[in-house]
Parts: C-alpha cells; structure tokens; sequence
C-alpha cells in the first residue's frame, strides 16, 4: 500500500500527559514474529483478563480531523448543505441510522446497510423524532428531514439569525424551534421569528436545549436557566427538586412530557413533574437520554446503558451486557431494543436476555467512530455479523525531527486519562508494541476502527485524546499513521 504522507499527531488530536498509577503490565502473549521497521509484543484484540479500568468518568475528546484523506466537514459546509432530490422509493418505516465518521449516515434496513446520499458532506449534531411523525437532524448549517434514502432541507440555519444552535426540536405541526447563542428560534411559513435570551428570560451562560411539549408550548435551558412558554409569554421555570443549575440536555419523550438532565440525574419537567428513576452502574451518573418513537427512553452511562420509560419495565444494561468498553452512543427502538454504539463495536440488548453484538471490524459499514444513533418505530431486522475484518497501522515516534528507540507504543479504541496500569488497559482492543531503531512502529492484525494511542515517555503517559487513528485502515493493508512527536 502506498504510504499516506506523513502527519505529525498533534495536528490530529490534542496529546495530553497522564501520570502511571501503577506498574507494567506482563506481556499476555508470547512475543510473536516482529513485522517489518517494529517489535511487536503482544497483539490482544479483545479486553485483558483480569484487568480493571480505574474507576472515574471519561475523559472529554477534542474534536480532531480524521488521519489520511478523511474528510470532517465544518459546522458550515462549504457552500451549503446539499438538497438532494426527492427519494425514488418509499421511505422505510423501521430504520436505524448511524453517524460515522469519515462515512456519513449508515442506514440499516431489512434490506441492509446503505449510506444516505449527500450526507458524507454533512456534519450532523444530533436527531430529533418530530412531533409531526418525522425524523429530522441539525446537519451542518440546516436542519434536514431524514429518510432512509434521502436527506431534504426544511429550514436553513442562518447565523446571522439563529447564531450558534445546541438545540432544536419540532412540534406537532411541524414548527422548528432551536436555541442557540441568538436566542430562541421559531421556523415558521419560511422565516425565522428570533428573542434573544434575555427577553426571553434565560441566563447568560452557555445553551443546553429546546424542547416542545404536547400543548405544541416550547421549554428552553442554559446551563443554569431553565424557561417555558405559556399563553404566549415567556415565564421562568424551575427543576422539580434540587438547585436549578448544572443543566445538561433536554428534549420531549413519546408521552409527550418535556425531560431534563444535570450531570448525575434526569427530570420530567410537565405532566407529572419529578426526578425519574433510572437504574444505574456502581460509579456511574447517566444523563445523556435519548427515546423511541413512541414507547421508550434510555439513558446512556460511560459503559451502560438503562431503560427509564417505562417506568415499570425499566432495566439496566450494564458493561458486560453490552461488553464495548466506553460507550458513545444510546438509542432504544419500539421492541425494547437498546442500541449502543462503543469503543469495541455495536450491541443490541434486549428484550429480556437478548444480546447481539457487532465487534469492530465484523461489518465495515460502521466500523469506525460513531457519534449519534437513532432508530425508527421497531427497528430493522439485525444482520449477521461477518468475520471481524482487519488491517495493519504503522507510525513513527520523533522527538525534534529524530526517531526515537525503544519507546512502549500501545493502541486502542480510547486510551484512558484515568487508568490502573495503562491507558489502554480493559480496552475491547489493545495491542502493545515498542519503537525500532528508527522510532518505527507497526500494528498488524488490527480489526478495522477508529483508535487513539498512548506512548510511554518515561515514567509518563502521553495520549491522543478524541483522535480517530485508522479511520481509512482497510482490510489486508497497512495504514500509515504518520509521525507522534515525543513531548
């Protein structure tokens, strides 16, 4: 394979010290065969036996362009979003949806795995189930209505107008509401309708989001804010117990109830105000929620996942259930099904004790980072996973211009500011490997995916944090990562 021009790893993804907490771990494998430019010590592609990952929260990514010739659009895209034709064929009623990165929105149908036209040149925030029945996403500089086949504009995000939008939903009769640094925003009969957060009443603090509830009435937060419309006036409002503040996420549910998190719980604003009872892993706040079209709601934890509504039927997913390390995605469809998308690939849990899991690499339509799902109605039928694909990442260790020997190279999913032994340690892939005479280093039999690394300088740890190393990997060939400069 041709070698990708050389790119110094800094530019990619912010590299951050980590202090050792413990000792080296042992070598779990013999010492197979050294590929060529590396020594290779141990190749483990799935979690050590035995290992624990210290307990604490995961640490935060910056965002960071895709190595080699991925392409990660702006939050403008250049020249505007693209408005494709009205779809050849009917809209499928029960699709899944994945934003991955480098490949746009995957579609899971009955019929397979698809990319929705135009929508590798999108740069999609989040998805929203419409009051009014449909599907929408805060793609880029629009908000898009979305099928499984097509993605249409229904209403330009004018920054002159709207700002910066955190958030949006849509009511029953298909009216747009975002909140952003503008102010409140109404889309409708074309135009936009703006107050800005004072008049509205909120804080100066930064956004958190919108939601309608079922009298077609708009609630707004900040961080530390929280207002609703009522009668045509805008009126302050509070959470149901504790301090108002620390607010994270909002967004309405399929009982037609507006819902709220902080950092460590949720709460249902209308209907019956109150903090909701979710289930919960030992160590573990889940907050970010997301909902299906009209049964259920999920939570999603750092390695967990938990079924809030309804309340009678809640559950609790935890880490050996879904078994992907650090989770970065929760969906739920209309059976039950929880969605959740991971440093080691996709799980499907439930109903009940049905487990499904696609490991990273065993289906190359997703394999990759995964930032939003979503799922229609009961979802799709669940294909079978392949034979885990894999491929090889090569890189180079500098330190002012020079390659560096001897140094401890490790790969996986996320390396771990917080960490027992290294920063890979329990990670659903880990693969271990020192730098040749020449700072080389090469990684083989890697299962197609997105990665971060971690070298050893010292008695210290350096990571890339929110990188996607490998992205462009593909199968049977070695991708060259370029340079990481030794700090």
């Amino acid at each position: 394979m041709t070698a990708q021009p050389s790119l110094v790893l800094a530019s990619l993804a912010l590299l951050l010290t980590a202090c050792d907490s413990g000792s080296e771990p042992a070598p779990a494998a013999p010492t197979p065969p050294a590929p060529a430019k590396a020594e290779v010590e141990a190749a483990l592609p799935e979690a050590d036996a035995g290992a624990e990952v210290a307990d604490g929260g995961a640490a935060a990514g910056a965002d960071a362009a895709a190595d080699g010739g991925d392409v990660q659009p702006d939050a403008a895209a250049d020249g505007g979003d693209a408005q494709p034709d009205a779809p050849s064929v009917a809209d499928v009623s029960n699709a899944a949806f994945f934003v991955v990165r480098g490949k746009g929105i995957v579609a899971l149908t009955d019929a397979g795995f698809s990319v929705v036209p135009d929508s590798q040149t999108v740069y999609v925030s989040g998805f929203v189930h419409g009051a009014d029945g449909k599907l929408y996403a805060n793609a880029s500089s629009s908000i898009m209505e979305l099928r499984s086949t097509s993605m249409q504009q229904v209403a330009p995000l004018d920054y002159d107008e709207v700002g910066s939008v955190a958030g949006f939903d849509v009511g029953p009769k298909g009216e747009i509401w975002t909140v952003g640094t503008n102010g409140v925003s109404e889309y409708r009969d074309g135009k936009w309708t703006t107050q800005s957060k004072a008049d509205v009443g909120l804080g100066g603090d930064f956004e958190v989001g919108i939601a309608v509830d079922s009298g077609g009435d708009p609630w707004a937060a900040t961080n530390s804010s929280l207002v609703h419309r009522s009668g045509g006036k805008w009126e302050p409002a509070s959470l149901p117990k504790g301090p108002t503040k620390y607010l994270d996420k909002m967004g309405h549910g399929p009982d037609g109830q507006v819902y709220i998190s902080t950092y460590d719980a949720i709460f249902r604003l209308t209907g019956e105000p109150a903090k909701v009872k979710v289930k919960a892993a030992r160590y573990e706040n889940p907050s970010t929620f997301a909902f299906s079209q009209s049964t259920y709601g999920v939570a999603k934890g750092l390695e967990s996942a938990s079924i809030f509504m309804p309340a009678d039927q809640g559950v609790l997913y935890g880490k050996k259930d879904l078994g992907i390390g650090s989770v970065s995605a929760v969906a739920v469809d209309d059976q039950g099904r929880v969605w959740a998308a991971g440093d080691g690939g996709i799980a499907i849990a439930g109903p009940g004790d049905s487990r499904v899991t696609w490991r990273s690499g065993s289906i190359e339509d997703v394999a990759g980072q995964i930032s939003s799902v979503v799922v229609r109605g009961p979802g799709p039928v669940l294909p079978e996973a392949g034979a885990i694909k894999k491929g090889g990442l090569k890189g180079r260790v500098i330190k002012g211009g020079a390659g560096v020997a001897g140094v401890k190279v490790e790969l996986c999913e996320s390396p771990s500011m917080i960490y027992s032994r290294t920063p890979c340690t329990g990670a659903p892939t880990h693969l271990r490997g020192t730098t040749d005479a020449e700072g080389n280093f090469v990684f083989e039999g890697v299962p197609l995916g997105a990665y971060g690394l971690a070298v050893k300088s010292g008695r210290k740890w350096q990571i890339t944090l929110g990188a996607a190393l490998g992205s462009a990997m593909t199968e049977g060939e070695i991708y060259d990562l370029g340079s990481v400069e030794l700090q």
